[in-house]
């Protein structure tokens, strides 16, 4: 626990009050924190005069979790977007898979100004949101939409959790780093872990594994090397959590990023 700790430390040395966002990616995560899932078409932008945000209508072509929204609120002021506040321009017939959630408008603004304007939409979308952009180019939007809807179909009420590998902490390049499938039958895994009072993992079932031969010795990776947590500063401790994995290869050539992953790229 004192590993995951320092690790947390490192990170908030590099906080300050300006826009500093999670990484996207944790596809798992992000589903169970939002209150709305689903892919959305931006139709039309309406400029607001009175404050550094604009309303955009749009339609959901596809709902994964909650309610669709209608309208949304976009933090910035079009043609003069400050990064610095997590301020975004978003354009018409833009497509994306949105992970919305209600409060994160009010979160942004506590996090980069000292002013705090009244936000009209229940949803506000920022930089700090995560968002796909559905595109031609866009890599792994398939296994992204997979993943979704697995996790709509199995309702579970387990919270998904992410993790530290001490192998990486321990000797810089993790025991994933390197991993191998050949012809997994899926490119995600989801786990139930039961996790100790030392954050450690005590067991580990497979609710739907990668389908490669390496299935086992994966599993005991995780049970040997992961430290879990929910949140940066919150350890799990004597509880039942999903820790849902993508199987990377691509990651193998590139300086940073295990084959197996939490982040999908």
């Amino acid at each position: 626990m004192k590993k995951l700790l320092l690790l947390a430390a490192l990170f908030l040395q590099t906080y300050v009050l300006a826009c500093k966002c999670d990484e996207t990616g944790k596809v798992g995560i992000q589903f169970q924190d939002a209150d709305f899932v689903g892919e959305i078409e931006i139709l039309k932008i309406t400029p607001n005069k009175r404050k550094r945000s604009y309303t955009a209508e749009i339609k959901t072509m596809a709902t994964y979790k909650g309610e669709p929204p209608r309208m949304v609120e976009v933090l910035g002021l079009l043609g003069d977007i400050n990064s610095g506040s997590c301020e975004v321009e978003l354009k018409t017939g833009e497509k994306y898979i949105a992970y919305l959630s209600e409060g994160d408008g009010d979160n942004i603004w506590s996090m980069t100004s000292r002013e705090n304007p009244r936000i009209s939409s229940k949803f506000v979308i920022s930089s700090c949101t995560p968002m796909t952009l559905i595109a031609s180019e866009t890599k792994n939007i398939d296994l992204e939409r997979e993943v979704l809807n697995f996790l709509r179909k199995n309702k579970f009420n387990l919270s998904q959790a992410f993790y530290f590998d001490n192998s990486v902490f321990q000797r810089g390049e993790g025991d994933f780093k390197k991993t191998v499938m050949e012809r997994p039958a899926n490119r995600f895994a989801v786990y139930k872990l039961k996790v100790n009072s030392k954050s450690e993992v005590e067991e580990i079932e497979a609710i739907q594994n990668f389908g490669s031969a390496q299935d086992a010795e994966i599993m005991k990776l995780i049970k040997k090397n992961f430290s879990i947590a929910k949140e940066l500063l919150t350890e799990v401790r004597n509880e039942e959590v999903l820790l849902t994995l993508f199987y990377i290869p691509e990651n193998k050539e590139k300086e940073f990023g295990d084959t197996i992953t939490l982040r999908l790229p």
